[in-house]
Parts: C-alpha cells; structure tokens; sequence
C-alpha cells in the first residue's frame, strides 16, 4: 500500500506499472505515459474517456469566495472534528488519506496543522480552479500535500492502497472507495446537518426547509458512527457574500434575494455538520 497516485492511461493493462514517479515538473509511469505538473503544482489526471470527466461546476468565483470564508475559520471547529476522527481511527497506522472533491484543501490542510503528516495526504478535484488553488498553496512549503485533478468517479489511486477516503459535502462513489481502500479502511462522509445554515437560509426565502439526514447505506461498507458537530458563527458582510457564492443557493437565487443580503451588516446563523464513519467490511 502506497497511496501514490496512478498513470489514468495504462492503470488497467499494466498494474504493476501504473505507480506516477516525479520530479520537479512532471510524473511519469513506467510506460513513459508524461504528466506535467502545472505552474501552481497540481497534476492533471482527469481521465477524458470518462462520462464524469467534466467540470465539477465550481468556478473561479465559487472557488474565490469558500477559500476566503474557510480561512477565516468559521468552520474550524468543524475541520478540527474531522481531523481528529481520522487521526482516531487511524492510530498506530501509517496509511494514506485522500480527500475526494477536496476542494481549495482546506480540510487536508487542517490535518497536516492537526499532526497528520503530509506525506500521507493528497487530494483530487475536477474543478481546476481549486486545485490550483491548493496546490498554490504548497509552493513555499517542504512538506507539501499532492493535488491532482481528477473525477472522484475515475480515482487515480490503486486497488487496495487507501486507509481512508475523506467526501466533504462531494459526491461519493461507491465503486471507487471499495477499490482504492483496503480491507477495514474508513470512508468519512461529511454532510450538512438537518438546521445547517438556518439563519442565514431565513434570510435567503420567506420558507427555509431543513436539510434531510436520512442515513445513506453504501454497498461494501458497515456504519460505525455518526458525529453531529454544531456551533454558531457570526459574519460580517463580506464573509455573509461570501458564504453566498460559496454555496448552490447562488446558483438558485434571484437578483433580489441577493440585495437582501448585500442590506444585512451581520449575520449570526448555526453551523451544523453531520460525519458518518463507514468502514469497509
């Protein structure tokens, strides 16, 4: 077990070979299969014969505006959380994390802050603009986490090399964590809990529902645990526009739900994280 990632060409006709090696400009497999490592530090692993291999419709402002929100540390009781379970069940192990749809890697940064070595993590997005965002991120640093983008549909790990897979608010695959984790890895799935937000949504629509937390059964894998993390967080202006763009109601919400929050000076508004813990049987 390895956790590095694998050549997206030749990964099934040469398992033996499929393991990326690099350099400081580019990863390159045993069949001589190149991937240059951008200007930011990221490699492009996203497998285009893939029905997933498209954007993952987070754009540049979308992007821009979680980064700024997630620096502040509004969210970091929660990402201390989630650290914290991972290094839990994780102890006396040296095995490898990757953080599906990670993202501009905030959550995989926590971890490094929170004494989990970089050596163990990396992350993949098919949004370009946050993984170069991350990746950005790593430039100055010796112990720098590795980011690639690609679909969390069409890994690029190998069978078996994985001790836990990390789905923050992302798309879970069911097929691609039972092949990339090994027997008795951990999928960690984080998900909005039922009055996520609920401040802030009564200020978006004169009804806000609820987030659903019916439990989700993933083929392959028993549920161990579900942690609920919840606390209040209080937003200037600026941190409230940015919690908008950060989020799909920017996508749904018309002209005059958004001056309703460009009016307001602060928000106060519940935060409130479910995360399952699902181990591979």
């Amino acid at each position: 077990m390895n956790g590095k990632f694998i050549c997206p060409v030749c990964k099934v006709k040469y398992a033996t070979d499929e393991i990326l090696e690099h350099n400081d400009k580019l990863y390159f497999c045993a069949k001589n299969h190149t991937f240059d490592i951008s200007s930011e530090g990221y490699v492009n692993l996203d497998n285009a014969k893939s029905s997933h291999s498209k954007d993952s419709g987070d754009n540049k402002q979308m992007c821009a505006a979680r980064s700024g929100f997630l620096e502040k540390g509004y969210y970091s009781v929660f990402a201390n959380a989630l650290s914290n379970t991972a290094k839990t069940l994780l102890q006396g192990t040296e095995g490898y994390i990757a953080d599906a749809g990670c993202g501009e890697g905030y959550y995989l940064r926590n971890m490094r802050d929170n004494g989990i070595s970089s050596t163990r993590l990396s992350g993949i997005d098919l949004a370009r603009s946050a993984v170069k965002m991350a990746a950005k991120r790593e430039k100055s640093r010796t112990d720098q986490i590795r980011y690639a983008a690609a679909s969390v549909f069409d890994m690029p790990y190998a069978d078996n090399s994985l001790a836990a897979v990390l789905s923050v608010f992302a798309p879970v695959s069911e097929k691609e964590a039972n092949r990339t984790l090994h027997d008795g890895g951990y999928l960690l799935v984080a998900s909005p809990g039922e009055d996520h937000l609920w401040e802030f949504k009564g200020a978006l629509y004169d009804i806000p529902y609820p987030n659903s937390e019916k439990a989700v059964a993933y083929t392959g894998f028993s549920h161990i645990e579900t942690k609920r993390v919840a606390f209040e967080i209080t937003l200037p202006n600026v941190d409230i526009q940015n919690l908008f763009y950060m989020t799909p109601y920017c996508w749904k919400s018309p002209r005059e739900t958004q001056e309703k929050l460009e009016s307001l000076n602060d928000l106060t508004t519940k935060a409130q994280f479910l995360i399952s813990v699902y181990k591979k049987l």
